[in-house]
């Protein structure tokens, strides 16, 4: 007779600081154009064609970050990186930044490209993608700890020792960290003159959206949080496996558990991500050559 899985209760941290606390928009027509909104996004590649070389640049760039960080964590999956440099792999591979230039394609943003090297918004753009990878990783870890994936800044913590709780505070606080920066950061965005203000504005915000969409979405979802993700919400009590994650024992049951046919699709993963970082570098010298 198999034991009975100890559970423990743990307190989520406050993810509903700064902007967060302002209420999601939903579109409340979003049932009926949800089909149309998904085939727009699948077609994204072939309408940026349409896009300013600028913006079609910056959304390559992203999507070839994007590539790099998901090799990259595809490739250390059997080893257990530092906290440090966990947090440098899911902010590529949580693929945030493409949005961004989606936003900036969508609203037919003209933002000149020197507003992009400022130290300013790239530091926004920064918190931004760390925002949405250290929420997903301390919602997310629940689902992942049972599927046994190592990159998660939680499970990195529990590896390294950790109890249960502290680990999410230790994460939680990264997060809380990435709030004070926001607020900060945002106060120091400079001026470019009043018509490329107002535009910096929506991009700035069309980030913020981003951040509060991911958020949101998971807290209503069931994929992280079971039946109840509003109680969650609420009470910020999650209960969680007390297993140490991870473990080298956990690890070998893994690694059995998974069939041939699992190996074999992540390789086929890893050459589609291969194949379309050489594709984005093909693009991308081709928009470089038309300037």
């Amino acid at each position: 007779m198999e034991s009975e899985q100890i559970s423990v209760t743990v307190l989520l941290p406050d993810m509903f600081q700064t902007f967060l606390k302002q209420e999601a928009l939903v579109n409340p027509h979003y049932e009926k154009v949800k089909m149309e909104s998904e085939e727009w996004l699948s077609e994204c590649f072939l309408m940026m064609t349409e896009a300013p070389t600028g913006v079609q640049r910056r959304f390559a760039l992203a999507m070839q970050g994007y590539c790099q960080g998901a090799l990259i964590q595809i490739d250390s999956a059997s080893k257990t990186p530092s906290l440090e440099e966990v947090v440098l792999i899911r902010q590529r591979s949580a693929g945030c930044k493409p949005l961004y230039h989606l936003v900036e394609y969508a609203h037919g943003l003209l933002i000149p490209d020197e507003v992009f090297d400022n130290p300013v918004i790239r530091e926004l753009e920064c918190l931004g993608m760390d925002m949405v990878a250290i929420s997903n990783d301390i919602l997310s870890y629940r689902k992942e700890q049972e599927e046994g994936v190592p990159h998660n800044m939680v499970t990195v913590c529990r590896s390294n020792g950790m109890p249960l709780q502290k680990a999410f505070n230790t994460v939680g606080k990264l997060l809380e960290q990435r709030y004070w920066r926001w607020d900060e950061a945002e106060a120091k965005v400079p001026s470019w003159g009043e018509e490329t203000d107002v535009q910096v504005r929506k991009y700035i915000e069309g980030i913020k959206c981003i951040v509060k969409a991911n958020l949101n979405w998971s807290f209503k979802s069931e994929r992280y949080l079971g039946s109840n993700p509003a109680q969650v919400r609420v009470t910020r009590v999650l209960r969680i496996s007390a297993e140490t994650p991870v473990s080298q024992d956990r690890m070998v049951a893994v690694k059995k558990h998974h069939s041939t046919l699992q190996y074999n699709t992540l390789n086929i993963v890893r050459s589609l991500i291969i194949w379309l970082f050489h594709l984005i570098q093909s693009l991308l010298s081709l928009s470089l050559h038309r300037e």
